[in-house]
C-alpha cells in the first residue's frame, strides 16, 4: 500500500494526527463533467505518489513524525449508506482517541462523513472552514455534493452559524435560492474578496462568525481554489484564493482555535499532467499538520 513518505510517525499510538484516504463514489459529478469523470488512479494515490517524487517540508520546517499514515480505507461496497457509515466511524474512532484526522478522498461524501462525526464528538462546540466554489447546500431528500451542508443542517447541533463557506463563486439559480435560506447566519467569503480584501480582515471575519466556539475544522473542495493552482478538478471556475491565501488563514486561525481536523476532495489525476493539482493537495495537507 502506497504510503506519503512525509508521514514518518511510525507507531500510530504515538501519532498526533492520522492522515488515511477514502476513495468515496457515491456524491454524484457535476453533469458537465459526466463524460469524463472515470479515474485511473485513486486521487489520494497520485497525491501521495507526487509529493514522494517531488517532496517538500512545510515552511515551517516541521517533520512528519507525529503524522502516521494508515493509508487506504477498503470500502468493500459503494453504496452511499455504506461509504457515510464506514467514513464516518474512522473519523469518529479517530477524534474520540484523541487523534487529529486528515481525509484524502474521493468525492464529498467525505466531507458529510467529517461532519457527522464531529457533530457526535465536539457536540456544538466547532466550526466549519468549508472551501469550495459552490454552496452546497440545495435541499435534497438524497446527499449528494450539492446537498452536503442542507444534510449537515439535519444533524443533531449542526446550525448555520458553524458554517463559514470560503471561495465561493458559481451558482445556478436553485444554488442561490437555497444559499440565501441560510444568511446571513452562514458565514460567506466570496472568491472574489482574496483579490481585494486584506487577508488579516478576511481572518477577523472567520474569528468573528466563530466567536464562542472552541474547535475548528477544515473541509477543503480543491475546486474551491482558483485554477491556476486547482485545475485538475470537476468544476474548476475562475477566481478564488490561492494556496498562500489558504495557507496564511491555516497559520494565523490557530492562535484562536484549536484545530480537530481536514479533509481534502474532488481532485481528477488524469487532468493533473503538471502535478500542480497534487501539490496543491500535499502542501495544504502538510502546512496544517505543521501547526497543530
Amino acid at each position: 500500500m502506497l504510503k506519503l513518505n512525509y508521514a514518518s510517525c511510525s507507531d500510530p499510538k504515538m501519532a498526533q494526527a492520522v492522515l488515511f484516504s477514502a476513495n468515496t463514489r457515491c456524491a454524484g459529478t457535476a453533469p458537465t463533467f459526466s463524460l469524463t469523470s472515470s479515474q485511473d488512479e485513486f486521487s489520494a494515490d497520485f497525491i501521495r505518489r507526487v509529493d514522494n517524487k517531488l517532496h517538500s517540508l512545510p515552511e515551517n520546517l516541521k517533520l512528519g513524525d507525529t503524522l502516521w499514515d494508515f493509508g487506504d480505507m477498503e470500502i468493500s461496497h459503494h453504496t452511499l449508506e455504506n461509504e457515510m457509515n464506514m467514513v464516518s466511524t474512522h473519523f469518529h474512532e479517530l477524534m474520540k482517541n484523541g487523534k487529529i484526522p486528515i481525509c484524502l478522498g474521493g468525492d464529498h461524501v467525505i466531507k458529510f462523513s467529517a461532519l457527522k462525526a464531529l457533530d457526535k464528538v465536539f457536540t456544538g462546540e466547532y466550526g466549519v472552514i468549508y472551501l469550495d466554489a459552490h454552496p452546497d447546500c440545495e435541499a435534497q431528500d438524497v446527499l449528494s455534493y450539492s446537498s452536503i451542508l442542507h444534510h449537515g443542517f439535519q444533524l443533531p447541533t449542526l446550525t448555520p452559524r458553524q458554517v463559514m463557506l470560503v471561495g465561493i463563486r458559481q451558482f445556478t439559480e436553485s444554488e442561490a435560492l437555497a444559499l440565501s435560506r441560510y444568511l446571513p447566519n452562514m458565514g460567506t467569503i466570496m472568491g472574489s474578496e482574496f483579490s481585494h480584501a486584506p487577508l488579516e480582515v478576511l481572518a477577523q471575519k472567520i474569528i468573528k462568525q466563530f466567536s464562542g466556539l472552541k474547535h475548528l475544522y477544515f473541509s477543503i473542495d480543491l475546486d474551491g481554489l482558483s485554477p491556476t493552482c486547482a485545475p485538475a478538478v470537476e468544476s474548476p471556475y475562475p477566481g478564488g484564493p490561492d494556496v498562500n491565501h489558504i495557507i496564511y488563514l491555516i497559520h494565523i486561525l490557530r492562535h484562536h482555535f484549536t484545530y480537530v481536523g481536514l479533509d481534502i476532495s474532488e481532485m481528477i489525476p488524469k487532468l493533473d499532467s503538471n502535478y500542480v493539482t497534487a501539490l496543491a493537495a500535499a502542501r495544504i495537507l502538510k502546512e496544517f499538520y505543521s501547526v497543530i
